[in-house]
């Protein structure tokens, strides 16, 4: 009995994250078109549609605006040989940094499991 049990929540859990996997991967390309219709548009605009940058640096003639965003997904707990409960999670994040110059979009760049257009709000301090 609780052998079928761990199996039908296993087979759930893993349907669920591949379905979360295939759902990210199909709006990481509209993410990207959506970066890049910023390209050559004002930083000024840019700062009025995603909210105040978490962090700002200069370097070379270039201004890069920093947004992050952050979340921990919880799976339901799983049991386990011993009849005791394991608790999963997923850590998302996000990092979507903006390369001005001349107070222009110039250029973009990501990093992380969570850059979908589906992950991205504006937001206060960065936050995405």
């Amino acid at each position: 009995m609780l052998r079928s049990q761990i199996g039908k929540h296993l087979h759930v859990s893993l349907l669920a994250m591949m379905c979360c996997g295939m759902a990210a991967c199909a709006t990481t390309g509209k993410y990207k078109d959506s970066l890049d219709a910023w390209k050559g548009r004002s930083d000024v605009d840019l700062i009025k549609s995603w909210g105040t940058p978490a962090e700002v640096f200069d370097s070379n003639g270039h201004r890069f605006l920093v947004y992050t965003s952050s979340r921990v997904e919880q799976f339901a707990p799983l049991p386990n040989k011993t009849g005791s409960h394991a608790d999963y999670s997923k850590a998302w994040f996000c990092t979507t940094v903006f390369d001005t110059s001349g107070a222009h979009v110039v250029s973009w760049a990501i990093k992380g499991n969570d850059c979908t257009s589906a992950s991205r709000t504006a937001g206060a301090s960065g936050t995405l």
